[in-house]
């Protein structure tokens, strides 16, 4: 049994047809810190609801405390600065639809 939980969250973004979804994987790993346990990519979309330039790569995210339950505000803390670097790096933006 683990001593500290690890928490899931789910990462919809949309970045140019031409970005390999590793690339984007990549950039999350090394924003996310200690606490990024895992990353998978679960879906890519194209599709009417973007435009033809965009797709959207959906990735799985689990975290977990190394020393301590996360709180929320830790969570949103990475999130916030895997989105950050996401949007500096490949100019992603969070998927609203």
């Amino acid at each position: 049994i683990p001593r500290f939980p690890s928490v899931n969250r789910d990462l919809s973004i949309t970045v140019d047809t031409d970005t390999p979804a590793d690339k984007a994987r990549r950039v999350i790993i090394e924003s996310g810190g200690t606490i990024l346990n895992s990353v998978e990519l679960f879906d890519v979309y194209q599709g009417a609801e973007l435009e033809k330039s965009k797709k959207s790569l959906s990735y799985g995210l689990t975290l977990k405390g190394t020393s301590r339950n996360l709180t929320e505000q830790d969570i949103e803390y990475v999130i916030e600065k895997i989105l950050n670097s996401l949007k500096k790096n490949l100019g992603a933006k969070l998927r609203d639809k």
